[in-house]
Order: structure tokens, then sequence, then C-alpha cells
């Protein structure tokens, strides 16, 4: 959910009629770094192929790199501001095109990749770039595939420079950001630098992946998930078919006396309160009227069914079953739309969950289930594995306060 529970991996398939494979995080290369890096560009099928072209928070590539192409531009404000760091978000092109943990490289790593590798010019397979060798000797490849902008319909620089998207914005020394600016890796024939970038122009991208090293690519077949066990020192786990959800608390997927939970993210943690009688108060310390500042529609139990980004409709809608639990939350937020069915088994919890994407996001459908879940005291759980049916396998976790 866009604003609301975003509790699905992002592992959106992006509808092209060349639709790449999903590149499995098994062959990411591990350089001795805090993440791992794909052995090819986002579009690409081998280290030397540039792939595609996108231009800062567009998931698609296009004919022109230009202000007035840019998804995120309009002629009366300029540059829209749409986050000051997109890795791993739904803007994010790695997330949207590879899907399971791909994303954008932070400001970060890539001064990481900077100054704690080896950076040699050369040439592979007739292509010019930089072989990156990391502190285990492991090494990538990043071609020299210059980058789109203006009203050039071929790439600049072709052959002499490599331009590459991190997910961050430019910020200045005194704090603020540059809203026109990312900030890009790139180079000639020396180690990369981090440089600004104007946000419209087409850059390359590779991608890393955080996700453990595992022994095989096959994922376990997806069960329904058990009822849980109690958790030490607890005497039983109250059961969730029996449970009505309290105030809004079943958007959520949360039950009991719940005060705030806070989602675990690789891109960033999400922390909501709750008034005693369930109801959501905030979300990252902004009340309601915030998020959804153009209005909110309850039902006759007070609970939203109807929250309002702007005038012209964008928003999300949830419906409820008899106990409480959202089985139907739809989203749809400028170009970004998520229609989202949930079932849920015999003791209460869910069973599976369907995504649909659509607008920018437009894909085909795929489920979650759920494994491995760990509960506690009240029945909620604080971990599990996310199984798609796109082949993707991610950990969630969150953790709750009571009163």
């Amino acid at each position: 959910m866009l604003l609301a529970a975003t509790s699905q991996s992002y592992a959106q398939k992006n509808k092209k009629e060349d639709l790449l494979p999903l590149v499995s995080e098994e062959n990411a290369v591990d350089l001795g770094l805090s993440v791992r890096w794909a052995p090819f560009n986002v579009g690409a099928t081998s280290p030397e192929a540039y792939g595609d072209y996108f231009a800062w928070g567009e998931t698609k590539p296009k004919a022109l790199y230009k202000p007035d192409t840019y998804r995120w531009f309009q002629k009366s404000t300029g540059v829209m501001e749409i986050g000051k760091q997109i890795s791993g978000t739904k803007l994010d092109a790695a997330r949207v095109i590879w899907r399971g943990t791909w994303r954008l490289p932070t400001r970060e790593e890539c001064t990481e990749l900077r100054d704690k590798c080896k950076w040699t010019l050369t040439t592979r397979n007739g292509v010019k770039g930089m072989l990156v060798t990391g502190p285990n000797g492991n090494s990538i490849f990043l071609p020299s595939g210059g980058y789109r902008k203006d009203d050039y319909t071929t790439v600049r620089a072709d052959q002499v420079r490599g331009e590459y998207w991190t997910g961050n914005l430019v910020q200045y020394d005194s704090g603020n950001f540059d809203r026109d600016n990312a900030v890009k890796l790139d180079f000639v024939d020396n180690p990369g630098g981090l440089h600004a970038g104007y946000r419209f122009q087409g850059c390359l991208i590779r991608a890393v992946t955080d996700a453990p090293v595992v022994t095989s690519s096959a994922a376990p077949a997806p069960t329904p998930v058990p009822t849980p066990k109690p958790t030490p020192g607890s005497t039983s786990v109250p059961s969730a078919a029996q449970t009505v959800a309290r105030g809004e608390l079943g958007i959520f997927d949360l039950r009991g006396p719940v005060k705030s939970c806070t989602w675990i993210n690789e891109w960033g943690n999400t922390t909501r309160t709750f008034d005693a009688q369930g109801f959501w108060k905030t979300m990252d310390g902004k009340a309601l009227n915030a998020i959804f500042p153009s209005g909110i529609k309850r039902d006759t139990k007070g609970r939203i069914v109807k929250g309002l980004v702007d005038s012209e409709g964008n928003g999300e809608d949830y419906t409820y079953d008899a106990q409480g639990r959202v089985v139907k939350y739809f989203s749809h937020v400028y170009d970004a739309i998520e229609n989202e069915t949930t079932r849920y088994g015999a003791d209460g919890y869910i069973l599976q969950r369907r995504f649909e994407p659509g607008g920018m996001d437009a894909g085909e459908p795929y489920t979650e289930t759920y494994r491995n879940v760990v509960v506690d005291k009240h029945g909620n759980w604080t971990e599990r594995k996310v199984y798609s049916t796109d082949a993707s396998i991610t950990v969630q976790k969150r953790t709750i306060t009571y009163y």
C-alpha cells in the first residue's frame, strides 16, 4: 500500500513487450562491500551491454530526455519533489523491473564502491568501461555508456563517460536538498566521482541487493500459514478468527491493544500510532489530515473507507469484512494504481494476498503467501518470509508496542 500498510515487497512487473526475466539475487557479485552488485545494467543481459536509460524517478525508458518529457515536471512549478531517497520504492526502476530485493544504490554505497575498490579503465568485447575490483578480489564491469539528454535521440559521450544513478537527491553541506538534481556516479578515465545530474536526463542503472546469500535458487513451495504457536512465557495466543479487529487495526493486520507499529523496511522504517480504541492517529509523526489533506470518508463504525490526497480523487479505498479486517484495498495516487485482495484462513491469519499493479507500475498480477511466521503474545506477527509468485523471497519485520 502506497500510503497505508506498505506491506508488499514491491515485486512488480514492468509491462514491456520485451519484459526482462527476473534476475536472481544469487547472480549478484560480492565485492566484499556492504551490498552485492548486479553483474550487468538494468535493461541489459551481459556486462558489456549498456541496458536502458532512465530519468530519475521514472521506471520506463523513452525516446527523449528533456524537462517537458519528464514525468515529474510541471511548467508552472518546475520539477516536483518526489522524495529525497527513492531506492527500493515504486519510483526505483531497478525494483520495479527486476523485482525482488534489487534497488538503486544509495549515495553512500556508491561512495563505498569508489573508495574501497580498484578502478581500471579497460575494454571488454570492444566496449570501453571500468573494471571495478573489490577488496575480496571479485569484480564487476561498468560500461562507458554515456547518457541521454535534451533533443538528442542518440547517446551522448558514448564510449567516453559512464553515468549511473543513485537513489539520492543532491544535498548541500547546509543540509538543504536540491530538488532539480540527483546524485550520479560518473567516470571517464579515473575512479568514479559523485556529482549532480539533472533529474530529467537519462542515466544507466547498476542495481544492488542486500539479500543474504542462499544456497539454492529454488523457492520452497508456498504453503498456508500455520496457526502461530505461543511465544515463550505466554500461555496462549489469541485466535485471530475469534478476534474482531478494533478500530482501524485491520488495515494493518493488527489486533489487540496496539499503541504503535513500526515496519522495518530496507528503504526506511515507517511508524504508525493508534489510540486506545484502535483508530489510526499518525504515520511518521504526521496526523491523518496531513497524510490525506483533501479529506477522509468514514463508515458508520468510524473507520476510514477513503483517504484523499488531492482534490482530483487520488487516494486510497478500504473494504472491511465482518471481523474488521481489510479484504480489498485500492490505491490511485497520480499514475500509480494498485488493487489488492486479501484472503484469510479459518484461523483468521492471512492465507494469500493478490496484487494487481496498474498505471505506471502496470504488470501481471502476482500473489504473496507467508511462511516462518513469528508472533508475539497478542497474536501479531513480528517477522515472516514472503514468497511471491514472481519468484522473489523477502523478509518482513515489524515492532509493536501496546497499551
